[in-house]
């Protein structure tokens, strides 16, 4: 498989679980589990099948240098850690509608932080023109037209998708050192993991909830697979391809939506859907360097 035809196939997979885990994470958060809650239980199973791998395959801690550990317990602190944690809080005050849209700005903080980080990632007009275009198709989908009114949690999943933005770019310079993902995954999660439990027992909520853990299971599952397939994205291409091409994740959700959940769906959120997917399938073919 070409490295082209790879990162495609990765991008899918990280926006297909990344819908996924969003469709699960709301309906516990109906259900009034507590955000944190959902990330410590959730991220307890990736540490725990992340370990168990690695036992067998000691040698990917091999990759691990003195220069990219200070990276790796960054990228999981930030990212999963606070990235996702505040965005949960921010879902649990907001719709999933705003949330869908807002999330996917981490897309532009992405851009905008790697042209200031990395060397080859500089915004150029063909990048600008692609961001508003899929932003617009975002827009259409998740709100169906409709002007969104900002709530606290809107400004809450912001502040998360901008977290996740600097996140994704982390996993560059990982890449660089050629920290193995399995590696990359197993500290993501763990200072993720750290983080809830601050949260925990600051706010006293309970940190485990047995009569949802099939449903945190199968998110936790979820987080390692879209974890993974995050950093081999990368691998095959950059932060700003992933966060471009991964502007298909709210179509996923309206998809989960409609065909679990039954909900309606209208002739906007059509048009965004088409936007979106046509959005991709040109930058796809168009692709040299994003």
């Amino acid at each position: 498989m070409k490295q082209k035809s790879k990162a495609l196939f990765w991008v899918l997979v990280f926006s297909f679980f990344w819908s996924f885990s969003i469709v699960i994470v709301k309906s516990l958060l109906i259900k009034k589990l507590n955000a944190f809650t959902i990330l410590f239980q959730s991220q307890m199973v990736v540490v725990i099948l992340s370990s168990i791998f690695l036992f067998f395959k000691k040698e990917k801690f091999k990759t691990i240098t003195k220069k990219s550990l200070p990276w790796l317990l960054s990228f999981g602190t930030i990212g999963s850690g606070i990235g996702i944690g505040v965005s949960y809080i921010g879902l649990s005050l907001s719709t999933s509608v705003n949330y869908g849209f807002i999330i996917k700005t981490s897309a532009i903080f992405t851009v905008i932080i790697a042209h200031f980080w990395h060397n080859d990632e500089k915004i150029n007009l063909r990048k600008i023109i692609t961001s508003i275009t899929f932003l617009f198709g975002i827009y259409l989908i998740s709100t169906n037209g409709k002007l969104i009114v900002p709530k606290i949690g809107d400004l809450l999943i912001l502040f998360g998708a901008m977290i996740l933005g600097f996140s994704n770019n982390i996993v560059k310079i990982l890449v660089k050192y050629k920290v193995d993902s399995y590696v990359m995954v197993f500290f993501r999660v763990l200072g993720g993991l750290i983080i809830s439990v601050f949260f925990l027992i600051i706010f006293q909520n309970p940190f485990f909830s047995p009569e949802f853990f099939s449903f945190l299971f199968l998110n936790g599952i979820s987080i390692a697979l879209l974890m993974y397939a995050t950093n081999k994205t990368i691998e095959y291409s950059s932060p700003s391809y992933l966060s471009m091409m991964s502007m298909i994740v709210p179509v996923i959700v309206t998809v989960f939506g409609v065909t679990i959940f039954g909900e309606t769906i209208g002739i906007y959120q059509i048009v965004g859907g088409v936007i979106i997917i046509v959005s991709g399938i040109v930058l796809e073919k168009r692709r040299v360097k994003i």
